[in-house]
Formats: C-alpha cells, structure tokens, sequence
C-alpha cells in the first residue's frame, strides 16, 4: 500500500502539468487560423530542407537585420545550409504552430517593419516559413 501511494501521488501530479500544458497550448491556437491553415495547408510540414527555405528567401527578398548578419544575406543562407535535417524539421514543426497562433499579425507587423513588406495574403501562405526565419535571424524567440 505504501509504494502505490508513493507511486501514485507522482503519477497524478505529472498528469496535471500534462493536462494544464495542454491547456495552456490551445489558448495560444487561434480558432481562425486554424480553420486557415486548415482549409489552405502550407507545405512546410513536408518541404522543410534548407533549399526550401532559401527559396522562400530568395522569393521575399530576404535581408536578414540581425547585427551580427550585418544584412548578408549570402552569409545568412549558409547558416541554413548548415542547419541539419533534424533541426530543420523541428523548426518546420515550430513554424507550423506559430503560424496558428493569436501572434500570427503581431508577427506580420513586425516582419513588415523589419523587412521588405509584404502583402498580407502573402504573408498567410509562407507564414510558417517566415517565422521561422526572423526567428533564424534573431528578431524573435519562441
């Protein structure tokens, strides 16, 4: 009986963080960008190698801002040439939420300022990509 406790108590304090974690991450999901990306999906779940990114640079025209890039954007795709697959696929999975969430025009603002703008129907279609970029960057932290 001891050792059920003991076992037990853990058990259910762990689902409880799992269960308000949960909770907390469909907050952040915003129900119209959900329906969005649901009706109009983006490929970044399976096209996510460095190539697919640097083609979304290329498309934008891309300047990094970062300080340390110094607005290189030769030196800035390398740095994605050098990210491994696995990191890359993370990042496409982050991408794809961030997308999602009620930051989605905050980070559209920010990007607009920050870089060469774009239209806000272009932004809901790389979305995902973008993020991920001004996160690649430096401009934000998820």
């Amino acid at each position: 009986m001891k050792y059920k406790l003991f076992f037990s108590i853990p058990c259910l304090i762990m689902g409880m963080i799992f269960t308000a974690h949960a909770q907390s991450v469909n907050t952040q999901l915003d129900p119209y960008w959900e329906n969005y990306y649901n009706k109009n999906p983006t490929n970044i779940k399976t096209n996510y190698t460095a190539k697919d990114f640097i083609a979304i640079v290329d498309s934008v025209e891309f300047v990094p801002s970062s300080v340390n890039l110094k607005k290189n954007t030769a030196l800035f795709k390398k740095g994605l040439n050098r990210i491994d697959i696995k990191s890359l696929q993370q990042m496409s999975v982050e991408g794809w939420y961030q997308a999602r969430t009620k930051k989605h025009r905050e980070y559209f603002f920010l990007y607009n300022r920050t870089y060469n703008p774009i239209t806000e129907e272009r932004w809901n279609r790389l979305c995902p990509y973008l993020i991920i970029l001004m996160v690649f960057d430096e401009l934000i932290k998820l």
